[in-house]
C-alpha cells in the first residue's frame, strides 16, 4: 500500500509541476505575443494603406489621361507620350498604354491610321513561346496597342522580351495573350476603372503583376478602347520608409485568407479593390521577431522543470526499487520455467529411452527368441528410438536462430500416402482418413515432421475419436487432424503456436515440451502453406494447408506470426 501511495505521489508531482510550469510559461509567452501583434499591426496598417493608395493613385492617373484624350481630339503617339511624361506617375506603375477595340472589318483602317502616326506599325500576336510576331489570322475582334508610354523601368522590362523598344510594341493584340486577356475582358464589363487579380508573370523578375484598367467610351456610350497601367507587386509600397520595410516582409495575393494556412505571427487582411480582392500578408523578419520575443518563457520552463525534477527524485527512487524487485521476481520465474522445461524434456526423452534400454536388455539376455518375437522386439526398439529422435529434432530446430531460413526441398507428394506413412509411425493402430486430393508441393521430411507432431498432439490431448480429413481448396490442399476432445481455452488460443507453450499447461502432469505446434506452423509457412487451429462446436481441428502441385509456392497468409 505504501509503495502504491509513493507511485501516486510521484505521478502527481510530475503532472502538477509540468502543468503549472507550462501554464506559467504560456502566460508569459501570451503577453509577448500580444506585444508582437500590436507592433506588427501598426506596420501592417501602413503597408495596407500604401497599397490601397497606390491603386487609387493609379486610377487617378488613368482618369487624367482619359480626360486628356477626350478633350484633345486626334491624339498622336508623340502627344500621348508627352502628356504622360509630364505627369507625376505613381511609382507602383511601370507604364500606361491604350488598347483600341477594333472589329475585323476595320482592322485595315486601324493600321492605316497607326502607320500615319508611327510608320511600320504591324498587327502583332503572342507566339506562345514568350515572344510576339506579325499575325493577321482573322479574328472577330482585335485589341491592338495604339499608344504606349513608360519610364525607365518599362524599358528594363521590355529589354527582357523580344521587343526592342516601347514603340515596337505598338500593334500588339492583347487578345492573343492567354494570361492577361481574361483580366482585360473582365475590365470591359464595367465602365468604371478596375484592377485585376495578381498574376504570376514569371520571367527574370519572379514577381506577381497586376493591371489597372480604365474603359474609354465614345459619344454613344460604347466602349471603344481601354487605358491600361500594368504594375509589379514589389512596386506597390515603393514609397514606404526603411524603418518599416526593414523589419517586416509582406506579400500580396488574390487568394482569400480562408484558402491560406495561417501561422503565427502573420497579419492578414482582405483589400477590397474595384474589380478584385487582394489579400495582404505581413510578418516580422526573423531578426525582428528575435528582438521582440525575449527568452523569459524558456527560463520559466527551465526553472519549473528543475524544481519538478528535484521534487520527484524520491518517488523515482521508489519506482526504481520496485522495478528491481520486479526484475528479481522475473528471474525467479525464469528459473522455475527452466526447471519445468528441463523436467519436461527429461520426462519426454526418458519414456522412449527407457523402453529402448529395457528392450535392448531383454534382447541381449534372452537368446531363445524366435524370429517373430525378435522382429517385434526390434520394431518396438526402432519405434521408440524414432520417437526420441523426433523429440531431439524438434529441439534442434527450435534452437536455431535462423529458423525462418531452414532449407526446404519441395517435391510432388501424395497427401494420402504421406498421411498413411505418418499414421503407421504414430501411436494409432488404425485411423480413419477421409477424402482424396491431388498431390501437393512439399518437403517430404518436413511434412512427416508436421504430421507426426499433429498425431502426437491428438493422441496426447484428443478425444476418443480421431480422424484425418483431406480436402481441396482451390490452389491449396488441406490436411485436417480432427478429434472430439476438449477445446483449447479462448484466452489461450493465440499462444499455442508460441515456442515452449503447451496447449494444456494447467494439467498437473508433465506435458509436452511445447515445440510441436510452433515448429509445425513455421515449417508449413516455409513450404508456402499454414497451420491453424479452430473448434467447430464438435471437434478440435488442426488444419494444415499446402500448395497444390502446379501452383507457385507462396505464403497463404495468417494473423499468427
Amino acid at each position: 500500500m505504501a509503495r502504491a501511495l509513493r507511485d501516486t505521489a510521484f505521478v502527481a508531482i510530475v503532472v502538477v509541476g509540468v502543468v503549472f510550469t507550462l501554464a506559467l510559461a504560456a502566460l508569459v509567452r501570451s503577453n509577448q505575443d500580444s506585444e508582437v501583434t500590436r507592433w506588427l499591426e501598426e506596420r501592417a496598417e501602413l503597408i495596407a494603406l500604401a497599397t490601397e493608395q497606390t491603386v487609387d493613385s493609379t486610377f487617378s492617373d488613368l482618369r487624367a489621361v482619359a480626360a486628356y484624350m477626350a478633350t484633345a481630339g486626334e491624339v498622336r503617339q508623340q502627344d500621348f507620350s508627352r502628356f504622360v511624361e509630364q505627369m507625376d506617375m505613381n511609382p507602383g506603375v511601370i507604364g500606361i498604354g491604350y488598347l483600341e477595340i477594333v472589329d475585323h472589318s476595320d482592322i485595315d483602317e486601324f493600321l492605316v491610321r497607326a502607320r500615319a502616326d508611327v510608320p511600320g506599325v504591324e498587327l502583332l500576336s503572342f507566339d506562345g513561346r514568350g515572344g510576339i510576331a506579325p499575325n493577321y489570322t482573322p479574328r472577330p475582334t482585335y485589341y491592338p496597342l495604339r499608344y504606349v508610354y513608360g519610364g525607365p523601368f518599362l524599358d528594363l522590362v521590355i529589354a527582357e522580351t523580344p521587343i526592342e523598344s516601347q514603340i515596337d510594341a505598338l500593334g500588339f493584340d492583347l487578345g492573343t495573350e492567354p494570361l492577361w486577356f481574361p483580366a482585360f475582358e473582365k475590365a470591359l464589363q464595367s465602365p468604371e476603372p478596375s484592377v485585376s487579380d495578381l498574376l504570376g508573370v514569371g520571367g527574370v523578375f519572379e514577381e506577381q503583376a497586376f493591371g489597372a484598367a480604365h474603359p474609354i467610351a465614345d459619344e454613344t456610350g460604347r466602349i471603344k478602347g481601354v487605358l491600361v497601367a500594368p504594375g509589379l507587386e514589389g512596386l506597390l509600397t515603393a514609397d514606404l520608409g526603411v524603418s518599416i520595410t526593414s523589419n517586416v516582409v509582406w506579400t500580396v495575393d488574390s487568394v482569400p485568407p480562408g484558402d491560406q494556412i495561417s501561422s503565427w505571427p502573420v497579419w492578414r487582411r482582405e483589400l477590397d479593390l474595384p474589380g478584385s480582392t487582394w489579400t495582404l500578408s505581413v510578418q516580422p523578419t526573423d531578426e525582428a521577431l528575435g528582438d521582440l520575443t525575449s527568452r523569459a518563457h524558456w527560463y520559466v520552463i527551465a526553472i519549473g522543470l528543475v524544481l519538478t525534477g528535484a521534487s520527484s527524485i524520491t518517488a523515482r527512487e521508489v519506482r526504481l526499487r520496485r522495478q528491481d524487485h520486479a526484475k528479481v521476481e522475473q528471474l525467479r520465474q525464469l528459473s522455475e520455467d527452466k526447471d519445468r522445461f528441463l523436467a519436461t524434456v527429461s520426462h519426454e526423452l526418458r519414456t522412449p529411452l527407457t523402453v529402448v534400454i529395457g528392450l535392448a536388455a531383454e534382447l541381449s539376455s534372452n537368446g531363445t527368441m524366435d524370429e517373430t518375437e525378435l522382429a517385434e522386439l526390434l520394431e518396438m526398439i526402432e519405434k521408440h528410438g524414432l520417437e526420441a529422435s523426433a523429440i531431439v529434432e524438434d529441439l534442434l530446430v527450435a534452437a536455431r536462430s535462423d529458423i525462418d531460413k531452414i532449407a526446404i526441398r519441395p517435391e510432388p507428394i501424395d497427401p494420402a500416402a504421406a498421411v498413411s506413412l505418418a499414421v503407421a509411425a504414430s501411436p494409432f493402430d488404425v485411423l480413419k482418413v477421409l477424402g482424396d486430393v491431388q498431390p501437393v508441393l512439399a518437403d517430404h521430411t518436413r511434412l512427416q515432421q508436421i504430421l507426426r507432431n499433429l498425431l502426437t498432439n491428438a493422441d496426447r490431448y484428443g478425444g476418443e475419436h480421431v480422424e484425418i480429413r483431406l480436402a481441396s481448396k482451390g490452389e491449396y490442399v488441406s490436411v485436417t487432424v480432427a478429434d472430439d476432445g476438449d477445446p483449447i481455452a479462448p484466452h489461450h488460443e493465440r499462444a499455442i503456436f508460441d515456442p515452449y507453450t503447451s496447449a494444456h499447461e494447467g494439467s498437473d502432469q508433465l506435458g509436452s515440451i511445447g515445440l510441436g505446434l510452433f515448429i509445425s506452423q513455421k515449417l508449413a509457412r516455409l513450404m508456402g502453406g499454414d497451420l491453424t487451429y479452430r473448434h467447430d462446436g464438435n471437434h478440435v481441428l488442426f488444419e494444415l494447408v499446402l500448395p497444390a502441385v502446379g501452383r507457385v509456392a507462396g505464403p497463404v497468409g495468417s494473423k499468427r506470426a
